[in-house]
Protein backbone atom coordinates (compact mmCIF):
# COMPACT_ATOMS: atom_id res chain seq x y z
CA UNK A 1 0.00 0.00 0.00
CA UNK A 2 1.49 3.58 -0.91
CA UNK A 3 2.13 6.10 1.78
CA UNK A 4 -0.65 8.52 1.66
CA UNK A 5 1.88 11.01 3.03
CA UNK A 6 3.85 11.60 -0.46
CA UNK A 7 2.71 13.91 -2.47
CA UNK A 8 1.34 12.29 -5.45
CA UNK A 9 -2.29 13.12 -7.22
CA UNK A 10 -2.46 16.52 -5.44
CA UNK A 11 -4.67 19.49 -6.62
CA UNK A 12 -4.00 22.63 -4.47
CA UNK A 13 -4.52 26.63 -5.45
CA UNK A 14 -2.39 29.04 -3.82
CA UNK A 15 -2.46 32.92 -4.33
CA UNK A 16 0.77 35.30 -5.00
CA UNK A 17 3.87 35.41 -7.33
CA UNK A 18 5.37 33.03 -9.93
CA UNK A 19 7.15 31.62 -6.88
CA UNK A 20 4.27 31.39 -4.63
CA UNK A 21 3.70 27.28 -5.66
CA UNK A 22 6.85 26.59 -4.38
CA UNK A 23 6.83 27.81 -1.38
CA UNK A 24 3.57 26.78 -0.35
CA UNK A 25 4.97 23.59 -0.40
CA UNK A 26 7.75 24.30 0.96
CA UNK A 27 5.83 26.08 3.85
CA UNK A 28 2.97 23.35 4.51
CA UNK A 29 4.24 19.43 4.07
CA UNK A 30 7.63 19.35 6.88
CA UNK A 31 8.38 16.31 4.80
CA UNK A 32 9.38 18.50 2.01
CA UNK A 33 13.33 18.82 1.92
CA UNK A 34 14.07 20.22 -1.27
CA UNK A 35 11.59 21.75 -3.68
CA UNK A 36 13.02 23.70 -6.86
CA UNK A 37 11.75 24.77 -10.66
CA UNK A 38 13.22 22.49 -13.69
CA UNK A 39 11.55 24.43 -16.06
CA UNK A 40 10.76 28.19 -16.25
CA UNK A 41 10.32 29.48 -19.74
CA UNK A 42 6.60 30.70 -19.30
CA UNK A 43 6.26 33.87 -19.15
CA UNK A 44 2.65 32.93 -17.36
CA UNK A 45 4.49 31.32 -15.15
CA UNK A 46 3.24 27.62 -16.00
CA UNK A 47 6.23 26.12 -14.62
CA UNK A 48 7.07 22.64 -13.93
CA UNK A 49 9.64 21.32 -10.75
CA UNK A 50 10.42 18.38 -8.57
CA UNK A 51 10.00 17.93 -4.90
CA UNK A 52 12.58 15.97 -2.30
CA UNK A 53 10.51 14.56 -0.03
CA UNK A 54 12.02 12.38 3.47
CA UNK A 55 9.65 10.10 4.91
CA UNK A 56 11.30 7.93 7.53
CA UNK A 57 14.46 6.53 5.14
CA UNK A 58 13.45 7.25 1.95
CA UNK A 59 13.85 9.71 -0.18
CA UNK A 60 10.52 10.59 -2.96
CA UNK A 61 11.17 12.65 -5.65
CA UNK A 62 8.02 13.84 -7.48
CA UNK A 63 6.87 16.73 -10.70
CA UNK A 64 4.75 19.28 -9.65
CA UNK A 65 3.15 21.54 -12.53
CA UNK A 66 1.84 24.96 -11.68
CA UNK A 67 -0.83 27.29 -14.25
CA UNK A 68 -1.40 30.61 -13.60
CA UNK A 69 -4.96 30.93 -13.05
CA UNK A 70 -5.85 34.00 -14.44
CA UNK A 71 -8.41 35.02 -15.59
CA UNK A 72 -10.34 32.87 -13.49
CA UNK A 73 -9.08 33.84 -9.98
CA UNK A 74 -5.81 35.04 -8.81
CA UNK A 75 -2.72 32.91 -8.41
CA UNK A 76 -1.85 29.11 -9.27
CA UNK A 77 -3.66 25.83 -9.63
CA UNK A 78 -0.57 23.08 -8.07
CA UNK A 79 -0.36 19.92 -9.30
CA UNK A 80 1.60 16.91 -8.86
CA UNK A 81 2.57 14.11 -10.98
CA UNK A 82 0.63 10.40 -10.50
CA UNK A 83 3.40 8.86 -9.31
CA UNK A 84 6.75 8.71 -8.15
CA UNK A 85 9.45 9.48 -10.22
CA UNK A 86 12.34 8.10 -8.28
CA UNK A 87 13.16 6.49 -5.06
CA UNK A 88 16.41 6.61 -3.19
CA UNK A 89 17.83 5.80 0.27
CA UNK A 90 17.60 8.72 2.34
CA UNK A 91 20.21 7.12 4.98
CA UNK A 92 23.25 8.55 2.56
CA UNK A 93 22.17 11.15 0.72
CA UNK A 94 22.38 14.38 2.42
CA UNK A 95 22.99 17.00 -0.17
CA UNK A 96 19.62 17.17 -1.51
CA UNK A 97 20.43 20.44 -4.00
CA UNK A 98 23.06 17.81 -5.35
CA UNK A 99 20.28 15.20 -5.87
CA UNK A 100 17.73 17.46 -7.41
CA UNK A 101 20.62 18.35 -9.91
CA UNK A 102 21.11 14.97 -10.41
CA UNK A 103 17.67 14.36 -11.17
CA UNK A 104 17.65 17.32 -13.77
CA UNK A 105 20.36 15.65 -15.36
CA UNK A 106 18.32 12.64 -16.44
CA UNK A 107 16.19 15.11 -18.39
CA UNK A 108 19.53 16.03 -20.75
CA UNK A 109 20.74 12.51 -20.89
CA UNK A 110 17.69 11.05 -22.08
CA UNK A 111 17.63 13.42 -25.03
CA UNK A 112 20.93 11.66 -26.47
CA UNK A 113 20.04 8.08 -24.65
CA UNK A 114 16.51 7.02 -25.96
CA UNK A 115 15.27 3.64 -24.95
CA UNK A 116 15.08 0.73 -27.61
CA UNK A 117 11.18 -0.12 -26.14
CA UNK A 118 10.54 3.97 -26.74
CA UNK A 119 6.73 3.75 -28.06
CA UNK A 120 5.82 1.18 -25.45
CA UNK A 121 7.44 3.62 -22.59
CA UNK A 122 5.24 5.73 -23.84
CA UNK A 123 2.13 4.00 -24.30
CA UNK A 124 2.55 3.67 -20.21
CA UNK A 125 2.88 6.52 -19.45
CA UNK A 126 -0.24 8.27 -21.40
CA UNK A 127 -2.00 8.79 -17.72
CA UNK A 128 0.75 10.88 -16.48
CA UNK A 129 0.00 14.29 -15.16
CA UNK A 130 2.88 16.14 -16.54
CA UNK A 131 4.58 17.04 -19.71
CA UNK A 132 8.19 16.88 -18.22
CA UNK A 133 7.68 12.95 -16.36
CA UNK A 134 7.04 12.17 -20.32
CA UNK A 135 10.58 13.71 -21.20
CA UNK A 136 12.11 11.79 -18.43
CA UNK A 137 11.71 8.86 -20.47
CA UNK A 138 11.16 10.35 -24.48
CA UNK A 139 13.40 13.34 -24.73
CA UNK A 140 12.37 16.71 -26.17
CA UNK A 141 12.61 15.65 -29.65
CA UNK A 142 10.41 12.47 -29.59
CA UNK A 143 7.99 14.31 -27.50
CA UNK A 144 7.09 16.98 -30.04
CA UNK A 145 6.75 15.02 -32.34
CA UNK A 146 4.78 13.09 -31.08
CA UNK A 147 2.83 16.38 -29.40
CA UNK A 148 2.43 17.60 -32.77
CA UNK A 149 0.95 14.88 -34.60
CA UNK A 150 -1.70 14.69 -31.92
CA UNK A 151 -4.94 15.82 -31.83
CA UNK A 152 -6.90 17.86 -29.17
CA UNK A 153 -8.65 14.61 -27.76
CA UNK A 154 -5.48 12.60 -27.41
CA UNK A 155 -3.51 15.24 -26.35
CA UNK A 156 -6.59 15.83 -23.21
CA UNK A 157 -6.75 11.55 -23.14
CA UNK A 158 -2.52 11.71 -22.50
CA UNK A 159 -2.67 14.66 -19.94
CA UNK A 160 -5.81 13.64 -18.40
CA UNK A 161 -7.40 17.05 -19.09
CA UNK A 162 -5.17 18.57 -16.63
CA UNK A 163 -3.80 20.65 -19.39
CA UNK A 164 -5.43 22.59 -22.33
CA UNK A 165 -4.05 20.72 -25.57
CA UNK A 166 -3.05 24.28 -26.73
CA UNK A 167 -1.38 24.47 -23.74
CA UNK A 168 0.17 21.49 -23.92
CA UNK A 169 1.69 22.75 -27.23
CA UNK A 170 2.77 25.82 -25.96
CA UNK A 171 4.87 24.03 -23.29
CA UNK A 172 6.33 21.33 -25.03
CA UNK A 173 7.81 23.96 -27.95
CA UNK A 174 8.92 26.49 -25.00
CA UNK A 175 11.11 23.46 -23.28
CA UNK A 176 12.41 22.21 -26.94
CA UNK A 177 13.16 25.68 -27.95
CA UNK A 178 15.14 26.79 -24.23
CA UNK A 179 16.57 22.84 -24.44
CA UNK A 180 17.86 23.58 -27.94
CA UNK A 181 19.28 27.06 -26.49
CA UNK A 182 21.54 25.22 -23.95
CA UNK A 183 22.91 22.84 -26.71
CA UNK A 184 23.84 25.21 -29.18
Amino acid sequence: MADKRILTSRIWHTDGSWYAPKRFIKETFSSVVYCNYIETSSSAGDWTGVIIQKLGKKLYATIFSQENSFPCCNGFDIYTSKDVIAIYDGTKITDYSQLFNDICTIVYENETNKPDNLDTRIQDLLAEDSIVALYFVTGIGVLKERIDSMNDEEIIKMFSSFLHPQRVRNNVEHLYKKLNRLDG
